[in-house]
């Protein structure tokens, strides 16, 4: 075996016992306490109630394992890296919490810079309720005073007056739909958003593959995975996180930028104001 297969046995195996620190809710409760502030080992024995030759013990496991460091005054400290680990370590148990999701829904096909951060939506309400979904769209248009961006596979004409009213009040709409959307057979009516169109406040663009759905605005976003078929039963994540909608952003600006050009809809159609 080459000196690199090695190499990445041994990160393993250090990888594993970081996890098995991680995994003992003493030591757990140990780390959250010296999060807060550092404790020496007679505070951190009171306030989590253990006895000292017991928390002696995993103030050593941790220490060794690099999570901690002891300060000269006896207190001790998460270590930068310690915090990292916890930083991954929510992560996953935000994974793990919501694996029958992750299970059914694919994010795969995603930036992969943005499914290594996945973690992020940790900072999210789960909604497993499609209505609840549509119901929390509807009301982050509703409540939008700046930006709606939507990533989207069907048009919901059903949210198209609230649409309207978001961009009279001033709102910029931007829109990114499938190339071989399924038009519904008012699907025209859109050209109420003319006004909006021709004040530059609503801007429609196709994408060739779209892998989520999204409505957010500037202060909220509700978001959706595809199913394994591509198809979306529109369950997923509400948030108002700054952190999440970041990521969300991001996902709507790497659509923005492969978007193509609109399905022309209203080329023949007049509209009076």
């Amino acid at each position: 075996m080459n000196t690199r297969y090695w190499w990445s046995v041994n990160a393993l195996t250090d990888v594993y016992d970081i996890h098995f620190e991680l995994s003992n809710e003493d030591r757990m409760d140990i780390l959250m306490a010296l999060i807060e502030k550092p404790l020496n080992l007679t505070g951190l024995s009171t306030q989590l109630n253990l006895k000292n030759q017991e928390t002696s013990r995993h103030l050593s496991r941790l220490n060794e394992a690099g999570l901690i460091s002891k300060t000269p005054d006896a207190t001790y400290n998460v270590t930068p890296f310690g915090k990292l680990c916890l930083l991954k370590n929510d992560e996953m148990v935000f994974l793990v919490k919501h694996r029958a999701y992750f299970n059914t829904h694919s994010v795969n096909e995603l930036p992969a810079e943005l499914v290594a951060k996945i973690g992020v939506l940790s900072n999210s309400t789960f909604i497993d309720d499609t209505m609840v979904s549509f119901q929390t769209g509807k009301r982050i248009i509703d409540e939008a005073e700046k930006s709606i961006w939507r990533l989207t596979d069907q048009f919901m004409l059903v949210l198209l007056d609230h649409i309207v009213a978001a961009t009279e009040r001033g709102a910029e709409y931007k829109m990114i739909y499938p190339v071989d959307i399924q038009l519904p057979p008012d699907a025209k009516s859109t050209v109420r958003l003319r006004k909006a169109r021709d004040k530059r406040l609503f801007f429609s663009h196709t994408h060739e593959d779209i892998k989520a759905f999204m409505i957010m605005s500037e202060k909220e976003v509700i978001l959706s995975f595809p199913k394994p078929d591509g198809k979306f039963d529109y369950t997923g994540f509400n948030s108002t996180d700054k952190t999440v909608l970041k990521w969300c952003r991001d996902l709507f600006e790497f659509y923005w930028e492969g978007r193509l050009p609109p399905i022309r809809l209203w080329a023949d159609i007049s509209y009076d104001e």
